[in-house]
């Protein structure tokens, strides 16, 4: 049987990784907030690129690494207390959603998505495998 992590801990944990999205979020709007009026949304790799002296695909990454991890604490802090892996599915269809809108943005290299992709299937071969064939080997 495994061990449970206390709830108190799961969500402190929930609230540390929120807060810590949450400041890399309005951290990486400073640059749109000196920018003109009418600030182009899909620039944002470019004007972090600049304020942080790093080339535009590390700051594409970075961007999206931090809208990545604030969509999966706010979906995990949203359902922490759900049964079985309802969590988990929950996590990991927003995370595929939140991918695909960073791949259309032009945020997150294709390719990246498509590792991701193989890695969560190879990961849940065995549970759809029985799914499939009504939990047999």
């Amino acid at each position: 049987m495994k061990a449970k992590m206390p709830y108190r801990y799961t969500f402190l944990a929930a609230v540390i990784i929120l807060f810590l999205s949450v400041m890399a979020i309005s951290a990486f709007t400073k640059p749109i907030a000196y920018a003109e009026a009418d600030y182009n949304f899909s620039d944002l790799p470019e004007a972090v690129a600049d304020t942080l002296g790093i080339d535009e695909f590390s700051a594409g990454i970075l961007v999206s690494a931090v809208v990545l991890t604030f969509i999966t604490a706010i979906v995990g802090f949203t359902l922490m207390k759900a049964e079985g892996n309802t969590a988990l599915y929950g996590i990991i269809i927003c995370d595929f959603v939140g991918m695909g809108f960073l791949v259309g943005l032009g945020f997150l290299p294709y390719w990246i998505f498509l590792i991701v992709c193989l890695l969560v299937a190879v990961l849940f071969a065995n549970t759809l495998r029985s799914l499939i064939t009504g939990g047999g080997e």
